[in-house]
């Protein structure tokens, strides 16, 4: 699979990872509010999160919300992908702000991403244009019936 290097996280920066995560304070000094939970300062803090995104630890900070009650439309698509075009695919659909998740596989369809716009017509348009993209082979629109779990929470405490 990958051969990235693990890192050793010191026990502030795990319990931080676990705080942010899902109970992020919403007050004026929100890094000045975990350090005071941490027993640090809020720029400890950001020197903190700042060298986790630096390793590719953490990749945002940011709100989430739920975009089908915002109304927003939302599949999953697979891809059969000639491998010397796969770089040139992912750029293109990485382009694309709707884009979440997008990951190669080994498989038949060897790329999966995840793809929510505010329309049906927004999605069908791009996945039209994707479909005639040099390399794409076979194109499988696969979208929700009925969502168990959108939430994910990364135990990273023992």
């Amino acid at each position: 699979m990958s051969d990235e290097k693990t890192i050793k996280l010191t026990e502030v920066e795990e319990t931080l990872l676990e705080k942010i995560q899902h109970n992020f304070p919403i007050v004026e000094k929100p890094f000045d509010e975990l350090g005071s939970q941490l027993g640090i300062s809020g720029q400890e803090v950001i020197k903190i999160l700042q060298k986790l995104k630096s390793e590719g630890i953490i990749r945002l900070i940011g709100g989430v919300f739920d975009p089908r009650k915002l109304g927003f439309k939302g599949t999953l698509v697979g891809l059969k992908v000639d491998n010397a075009h796969i770089e040139n695919v992912v750029e293109r659909i990485n382009k694309c702000h709707g884009v979440s998740h997008n990951y190669l596989r080994d498989h038949e369809y060897n790329l999966w991403f995840t793809l929510i716009m505010p329309t049906k017509e927004e999605i069908d348009a791009f996945i039209d244009d994707l479909r005639k993209e040099e390399g794409v082979i076979s194109l499988v629109e696969l979208p929700a019936k009925r969502i168990f779990k959108i939430d994910v929470r990364f135990k990273v405490k023992e």
